[in-house]
């Protein structure tokens, strides 16, 4: 995957660099829990203590990602609250990107 392009409606977007921010740290998140993040539980203790161990997504690896704000007028302010991890960025896409099929979480799926 090389690029996400993101459109968000916020209402009335009081801080759209804020909220530019929050949906490049979902993507880029929900990028890296799709395509790397794992953890493996070996006689019910996991095997990643750390960052040195437990794989996440580089800098050089993430996708180019392109956020447009786009307010609504006349919408009563109220804020973007927590954003979640898109689901955009899920299995389905790292599949055709990758031809890999991935948990939807970082916890291993039993055979």
């Amino acid at each position: 995957m090389h690029k996400v392009w993101c459109a968000v409606d916020p209402g009335i977007a009081t801080q759209p660099r804020h909220i530019e921010a929050m949906i490049i740290v979902g993507i880029t998140n929900g990028t890296s829990h799709a395509l790397f993040e794992q953890v493996n539980i070996v006689d019910g203790e996991a095997q990643e203590a750390n960052f040195a161990t437990y794989r996440v997504i580089r800098m050089s690896e993430a996708p180019e990602i392109e956020v447009a704000v786009v307010p609504t007028a006349g919408s009563p302010i109220g804020g973007m609250g927590q954003v979640g991890l898109p689901r955009s960025v899920g299995n389905r896409e790292c599949r055709g990107a990758t031809d890999r099929r991935r948990a939807p979480s970082a916890l291993p799926v039993p055979a």
